[in-house]
C-alpha cells in the first residue's frame, strides 16, 4: 500500500548514515518483542507479509515518531487481536496490570516448544518455488506498472512507472501483495537495474517516465514479474 512508511526517494528525510549502530537491542524490553514477535510468526499466528502489512496500517504520525521494535509492538499486537489470539478488553487490561506492575506470567515447561518455533520461523521465510517460465530474460528493457495498491505491496513507489534493464532472473517466489491478505500466489522475480536519471532528475525530483541512456549511477532493485510491463512490448 502507499503510506508514510515507503521513505525510499521521499523528500524531506535526511541520508541514512551508514555507520549508524542499529545492531543489537538499546533496551532489554525490544528482545521481549522480537520475542513476541518470534512466537507468534513461528506459532503460525500470522506470516511475515501480514506483519509487513500491519505496521504498514499504523498511523502515519505514529510511524514516524515510533522506535523500530514499537512499530513490530504493534504489528504483533494488532495481529493478536485480529486473529483472535486475544480480545481487545483483554489487552487492555493486560497492558493496564502491566503498567501498574501488577502482571503476571503464567510459568510453562515445553521442552520441544523452542524447537517448533524455529521450524515455524524457519517455514515463515521459506520462499514458494515452482516451475513457472520467467517472462523475462536479462537484457530485455522493462518499465514498471504505475500502479498504487490499497493492500500490501514490495514494489517501492520510487521506481514506480520507470523503466529498467533486467539484469538477472531470481527464481519463483511468492508473491508478497496476495499473501499478505490471505493468497498463496507465487511469481517470478527479477534483479532489475535503473540508472539514477531515469529515477531523479538533476533537481531530485521523481521523475519516473525519462529514458535514461545507460550512462552514470545506477540502482538494483528486486521485483516481482506483475510490477513490471514489457518496454517494447
Amino acid at each position: 500500500m502507499d503510506g508514510i512508511h515507503d521513505l525510499g526517494g521521499m523528500q524531506g528525510f535526511p541520508p541514512v548514515d551508514p555507520h549508524d549502530d542499529v545492531v543489537g537491542y538499546h533496551d532489554d524490553w525490544e528482545g521481549l518483542v522480537h520475542g513476541a514477535f518470534t512466537g507468534t510468526l513461528g506459532s503460525g499466528v500470522h506470516n511475515l507479509d501480514e506483519f509487513r502489512h500491519a505496521i504498514e496500517r499504523m498511523d502515519p504520525e505514529h510511524y514516524l515518531t515510533a522506535a523500530y521494535y514499537d512499530r513490530w509492538l504493534v504489528g504483533v499486537s494488532t495481529l493478536a487481536v485480529e486473529k483472535g489470539v486475544i480480545s481487545p478488553a483483554e489487552l487492555r487490561e493486560r497492558t493496564a496490570a502491566m503498567a501498574d506492575g501488577e502482571a503476571t506470567v503464567t510459568e510453562r515447561r515445553d521442552p520441544t516448544l523452542v524447537d517448533d518455533l524455529i521450524d515455524g520461523v524457519v517455514d515463515a521465510y521459506a520462499a514458494w518455488e515452482d516451475d513457472r517460465e520467467p517472462a523475462f530474460e536479462p537484457g530485455d528493457k522493462v518499465r514498471v506498472r504505475h500502479m498504487h495498491p490499497d493492500g500490501h505491496t514490495r514494489c517501492p513507489g520510487y521506481v514506480r512507472n520507470a523503466r529498467g534493464t533486467i539484469v538477472e532472473y531470481r527464481g519463483t517466489h511468492t508473491l508478497p501483495d496476495a499473501h499478505a491478505h490471505g493468497g498463496d500466489e507465487a511469481e517470478p522475480v527479477y534483479n532489475v537495474a535503473f540508472d539514477l536519471s531515469a529515477l531523479w532528475d538533476a533537481d531530485g525530483e521523481s521523475d519516473g517516465d525519462s529514458q535514461s541512456d545507460g550512462a552514470g549511477d545506477t540502482i538494483r532493485v528486486e521485483l516481482w514479474e506483475s510490477y513490471l510491463e514489457d518496454v517494447d512490448g
